[in-house]
């Protein structure tokens, strides 16, 4: 008979494993040995697409971006009002998904058969700064599918019962919010720099309990009309073609008592750069950022500021990504972007790094921010890069219509120059290496940085500690702790 030895003398008899360093293999980048660019790419010719500009009879502006290649016609509705304008956070995006669940006498069964019948999708959506009904057909169908788009704007019900069956989908997003760490930084972000108001509202699931049907209905009755809105069109249509059919679903669409928007609020930072931990136990990886506040895309070095950040975080072979994880191994990948909403733009540089090196990440991440305004400033060949890949990759944004339908929105939306298609790339190429470095110089302010992390306090507490920063701890919905 086969003896069986106890599990715990076997365990004891396990040599214990050595402490595992997880620094000990980290191959340290010498800023000194220069990095490789390829070479730029020639640049592909390119022709922003030509629009059209007209008006409905009440006062809506068309704009028309036609292309023949393929039968095919998107027609967005942009709203310049959305989810800033809600006295209680979600109202506006519970307002938009439920516009095709129900409209006239048509249930939403009925609205998606039709859909499907002719090949033609109408989607909802809102956001922060705007939203939108938009559709897309086969031209053939064009006439009937805006007959549909008209009844949804014009007559949407939100029925009771479509909302009984959304509003579960909607508190279950808040729960998986709040324990998701990159959706926790996304909320604990806005709420930092906004508090209640603008971007920084921050949705519960109480928000939804309370939502009916008239919740919706009035807040489309407030803000759903001509003055906050623009059609944007785009596809195998002429102006002559179009315009007629919009004016006659919708140019006597006026409906009483709509309200604009107010204006933005200005971000609330901190009289000095500061760190929020938000504690999430157990977790393997910490979801770092830092943030600050720059410009606008109206102002005069907007892309000189712009290709400073592609060359700190915006491409694979950034210098952010290149430290982080092709030198270092710490994430798959580090990012910086900038966040053009209404009011000054934020810049975010971000990453979700291994647990263990949370602390080693925030230093070398400052190390990026502090030698690019110093020791180690923009080069020519940092700059001839990252030109290059705009430039040629700029073309293939406008092979669909919806890339040329959001530049137009933007235009609309941020009070952009007209031209801007149409002069994008000639203010590209023209930015040089002084004028990207002098822009970023300006522009982010190393005394008033917002540093968020959300991972596991007990592990990386006293990095976060010796980081030599305030730290201030927050829930999950951004709210100091203790307070």
């Amino acid at each position: 008979m086969r003896a069986i030895v106890p599990l715990t003398l076997l365990l004891a008899a396990c040599p214990k494993p050595a402490e595992v360093d997880p620094l000990a293999d980290v191959q340290v980048h010498d800023p000194a040995v220069k990095r490789d660019f390829p070479e730029p790419l020639p640049e592909t010719p390119f022709e922003a697409p030509k629009v059209e500009t007209r008006k409905l009879s009440n006062g809506m502006q068309v704009v028309i971006a036609s292309n023949n290649e393929v039968p095919l016609v998107r027609v967005e509705m942009a709203f310049k009002v959305a989810g800033f304008a809600d006295e209680v956070p979600g109202t506006a995006r519970v307002t938009f998904d439920m516009l095709n669940e129900g409209a006239g006498d048509l249930s939403a069964e009925q609205i998606s058969g039709k859909l499907k019948a002719m090949a033609s999708t109408l989607s909802t959506r809102a956001g922060v700064t705007s939203g939108s009904v938009q559709i897309s057909t086969l031209k053939r169908n064009l006439a009937a599918t805006l007959d549909l788009m008209e009844t949804v704007v014009e007559e949407p019900t939100f029925p009771a019962e479509e909302w009984e069956l959304r509003k579960v989908q909607y508190i279950a997003g808040v729960k998986q919010a709040k324990a998701d760490p990159n959706s926790i930084a996304s909320r604990v972000r806005s709420h930092v720099i906004y508090g209640d108001a603008y971007g920084g509202e921050v949705e519960q699931e109480a928000h939804f309990e309370a939502m009916s049907p008239d919740t919706m209905k009035t807040w489309w009755k407030t803000y759903a009309g001509p003055e906050n809105a623009i059609l944007l069109v785009g596809g195998d249509v002429t102006a002559d073609e179009i315009v007629p059919m919009l004016e006659e679903r919708f140019g006597s669409w006026k409906p009483e008592g709509i309200q604009s928007p107010e204006a933005a609020p200005e971000p609330k930072w901190p009289d000095a750069s500061t760190l929020y931990l938000v504690d999430k136990p157990g977790a393997a990886q910490s979801v770092v950022s830092v943030v600050n506040e720059v410009g606008t895309r109206t102002d005069p070095d907007w892309f000189q500021w712009d290709m400073g950040m592609d060359v700190l975080g915006g491409l694979f072979v950034s210098r952010m990504n290149m430290n982080l994880r092709e030198d270092k191994a710490y994430t798959y990948g580090a990012r910086c972007r900038t966040s053009a909403l209404d009011g000054p733009g934020i810049a975010v540089c971000s990453a979700s790094v291994k647990t263990a090196v949370t602390g080693p990440s925030l230093v070398e991440i400052r190390k990026e921010l502090t030698e690019i305004r110093g020791e180690r400033p923009i080069t020519d060949d940092e700059i001839a890069y990252m030109k290059s890949t705009t430039v040629n990759g700029y073309p293939r944004r406008f092979e669909t219509p919806s890339t040329m339908l959001g530049e137009q929105e933007a235009i609309w939306r941020y009070g952009l120059p007209a031209d801007w298609l149409a002069t994008y790339l000639d203010n590209v190429t023209a930015v040089t290496r002084d004028q990207a470095q002098a822009a970023f110089e300006k522009h982010w302010d190393p005394n008033a940085e917002v540093w968020i992390v959300v991972g596991d306090k007990s592990v990386i507490g006293d990095d976060l500690e010796a980081f030599g920063l305030p730290v201030v701890e927050l829930d999950v919905d951004g709210n100091p702790i203790g307070e």
